[in-house]
């Protein structure tokens, strides 16, 4: 910043003595370059400012070195997503007459009169089973980050990714804990992503603080509590189907005392069509009622 400023002094003195120069800040460059790194395109789309095509910025350095400014800017800037991320750690009055200041004020008020109108997620966690707790702030994680670092889907954001890995700096990790903190209402650090380094561990973070243990509805804090919800959370992101085609599906069923492939110690005395009946209730399962019946051994009950 110190040298960038240092030119646009030499150029301004030198065009105020007659004498050629310009200053040009460019935004970061498609292709190859210095903003060519994962990390580095991940914070210019995150702060809203777009690879610029090679072909339209030599065209635009053409344009500004025969103008008359000594100072340029040269960059695409999605200004919602610039705006949102200049601001969220405090006002900024450079940008306050940007016509994406004042809509993203709006929005972030109405948004706030929305959450206050309706349950608070503590309230709508602690309606939840224990098994999908951890999911629901798990998916409210990734997506909040997702949405900070400008990706479209939840893909790239793993649970056990690190958001170091993702991109995240200290604005984003701030932006992040500014938005996680409205929408929970907890009071949360700055620090929160380097603390919890990853979805995963943050999303435990979080519902541990809103659900601390011995308030009702508190998920358990034990060593084997932690362990199933981890176990609970993994399995949630595995597609039924890939159970059944990895083999684990009829692993799972054993463990909870099921006899999947119809050949236990009882079969002689099965009803007519049990199995069949018996397939069809697999079938029909979601994944948390997959997960249920292995860990607790009641299938029958989380069916219902």
């Amino acid at each position: 910043a110190a040298a960038n400023a240092v030119l646009d002094a030499l150029a301004e003195q030198r065009r105020a003595e007659g004498l050629p120069a310009t200053s040009v800040a460019y935004g970061a460059w498609g292709g190859e370059g210095m903003a060519d790194g994962v990390r580095a395109a991940a914070l210019a789309r995150r702060t809203g400012i777009r690879p610029l095509d090679p072909d339209l910025a030599v065209l635009a350095l053409r344009q500004v070195v025969t103008g008359s400014d000594p100072v340029a800017v040269v960059a695409d800037v999605d200004p919602d997503r610039f705006v949102r991320a200049f601001t969220t750690v405090r006002p900024s009055s450079l940008l306050a007459e940007m016509p994406a200041y004042a809509a993203l004020k709006k929005a972030a008020s109405a948004g706030g009169e929305a959450t206050d109108s309706g349950p608070s997620l503590r309230d709508r966690l602690a309606r939840l089973p224990e098994s999908r707790r951890t999911q629901t702030v798990l998916t409210l994680v990734r997506e909040r980050a997702a949405e900070v670092l400008g990706l479209t889907g939840t893909d790239q954001v793993g649970p056990d990714r690190a958001f170091r890995d993702l991109g995240f700096d200290s604005l984003g990790a701030v932006e992040l804990r500014n938005q996680l903190g409205a929408v929970s209402g907890l009071t949360l650090s700055a620090t929160l992503v380097f603390d919890h380094p990853t979805p995963a561990a943050l999303a435990a973070h979080i519902l541990g603080q809103l659900l601390p243990a011995g308030t009702p509805g508190a998920p358990a804090t034990d060593g084997a509590g932690e362990e199933e919800r981890a176990v609970r959370a993994a399995l949630a992101q595995v597609p039924l189907d890939r159970l059944r085609d990895s083999g684990l599906l009829d692993q799972l069923l054993d463990l909870a005392g099921q006899d999947p492939a119809g050949t236990g110690t009882d079969q002689e005395a099965e009803p007519s069509g049990a199995g069949d009946a018996y397939d069809a209730s697999i079938d029909a399962m979601d994944v948390d009622g997959l997960v249920q019946a292995a860990l607790n051994g009641n299938p029958d009950e989380e069916r219902d």
